[in-house]
């Protein structure tokens, strides 16, 4: 399934004359990098909901299609369907999905599927943290730039006469760039405080997970003991069978 969203995807980008990733970037007005357009264009693994967005909105693509696509494969990746946050939802309210309870009869074999589950499911954790860590820096990168800029033209303003007619013309548009560069700016503050919600979600899942798996070890360990006292049980049977036998011979 993340072929076909990755020739769905080729496929916008070819009809809409295969922009380069500089240009479409500018279209996102700097939202993202195009080193991460390149990314979500290959899509060699599954890109950030927010970057498809902005990727398939520059393209002028439908993204209710794309976002249609992108949870389906989500949930086929990622079965503990941890969505992505948003700045509304708090952390305490961030439903998670149930865990079964250690069920006792488990077999010891079936313990050590549950284990090997768990810890393929803390690898993609850890990953999906690792590409949100990455994206809070791509775009804390972007904010500085964006406050440098906006310092620049400021000092700027401040330095034109509204006096002609010719100054004035310049100080609205100095004005109109310092605008859209705070949207922009407010823009990226909104989705770092959207990742980091996301980390925080992330680190409590792994935290329960490892907890899980502590637990299904306990039990393991519990089978164990009572393996060794079944056979000791057994062994001591047998004995006494023998030891019997031998003496009424």
């Amino acid at each position: 399934m993340l072929k076909q969203l990755r020739d769905r995807l080729q496929k916008l980008h070819r009809d809409r004359g295969a922009p380069s990733y500089k240009d479409v970037e500018r279209r996102t007005a700097g939202k993202v990098s195009a080193n991460t357009v390149g990314r979500v264009l290959r899509c060699e693994r599954l890109p950030r909901a927010a970057n498809l967005e902005l990727v398939v909105n520059a393209l002028g693509g439908d993204w209710s299609e794309f976002q249609s696509l992108w949870c389906r494969i989500r949930q086929l990746q990622h079965p503990l369907d941890i969505d992505e946050p948003t700045l509304e939802v708090s952390d305490e309210s961030v439903e998670y999905p149930k865990e079964e309870p250690v069920v006792l009869e488990l077999t010891t074999g079936q313990l050590d599927a549950a284990v090997d589950s768990i810890r393929a499911q803390i690898a993609d954790l850890k990953e999906h943290h690792q590409q949100a860590q990455e994206s809070i820096l791509d775009a804390l990168d972007q904010r500085t730039e964006r406050t440098a800029e906006i310092n620049r033209l400021r000092k700027q303003l401040e330095n034109v006469r509204e006096e002609s007619a010719t100054h004035a013309a310049e100080a609205a548009d100095l004005k109109i760039r310092i605008a859209d560069l705070e949207t922009e700016r407010a823009e990226l503050t909104r989705q770092i405080e959207t990742l980091e919600i996301e980390l925080t979600c992330v680190d409590k899942k792994t935290r329960e997970l490892l907890e899980r798996a502590d637990q299904i070890n306990e039990r393991r360990v519990q089978l164990y003991f009572e393996w060794a006292r079944d056979e000791e049980s057994r062994r001591l049977k047998v004995e006494r069978a023998l030891a019997n036998l031998a003496h009424s011979n």
